[in-house]
């Protein structure tokens, strides 16, 4: 049979992935015309105590987590090539963050999106049915010829604008995302990125983290209450 999206889905998923989703994305500019999209979900002990900032322990969870994501799609790139595709790793944390946007040159929540794993909340982050914002996302660029997943057509945020209220910088708004919105048009990035600056010198912190609103999230605190 070869290659085939059920089979690389069993596979990241087996290898520790919690979602895994493919895209489309023969519209963008990208290397290739699929995009697999790989999610881990934080743990909940860590992130339920982040409710009034990050600390050393979700620091190393973020960077465990990011190195799990690495893994995962390094042996399905692997796997891709030896099936005679070409594939190409975007890592978790991406060497390509541009200082002056702020923002990767890819973001990993466009494939999440676009492979129909979530939405992106109020918080400009990427929201899931499962775990809410507590995921950390990874990709995979290949030219494989794999079926792709129905985008996400609209958020699912309604009314609820408990990231905002919860934000020291009140950086999230009120808007609904939908499908090629500009992430500043739902969140105030320059003081978002700033409280992060600010948690970094405060708490001796040598990544720029929060979690405040991932914490907050309606949807998050559905996984964090799950067993």
């Amino acid at each position: 049979m070869g290659i085939t999206a059920m089979k690389l889905k069993d596979r990241a998923l087996a290898l520790g992935a919690n979602l895994v989703g493919i895209a489309d994305v023969s519209s963008l500019e990208v290397p290739f015309d699929r995009a697999i999209s790989v999610a881990v979900a934080l743990n909940r002990d860590i992130v339920s105590s982040v409710g009034q900032g990050p600390h050393i322990e979700y620091q190393a969870e973020y960077l465990s987590v990011n190195a799990k994501i690495d893994q995962v799609l390094g042996e399905i790139t692997c796997w891709i090539q030896g099936e005679g595709y070409a594939a190409v790793v975007e890592p978790a944390s991406s060497p390509n963050f541009d200082r002056e946007k702020l923002a990767a040159a890819f973001p990993h929540k466009t494939a999440a999106t676009m492979s129909g794993l979530g939405w992106i909340g109020k918080n400009a982050l990427l929201v899931t049915k499962e775990y809410g914002s507590a995921v950390r996302l990874g990709t995979v660029f290949t030219d494989a010829p794999l079926q792709a997943d129905v985008p996400q057509a609209s958020s699912l945020c309604g009314s609820c604008t408990l990231c905002r209220k919860a934000c020291p910088v009140a950086a999230p708004g009120e808007t609904l995302w939908s499908p090629g919105m500009a992430r500043e048009d739902l969140v105030d990035i320059r003081s978002c990125w700033g409280q992060l600056r600010l948690f970094m010198e405060e708490r001796e912190l040598k990544h720029a983290i929060c979690g405040i609103c991932i914490q907050a999230c309606p949807w998050t605190k559905k996984y964090l209450h799950s067993r």
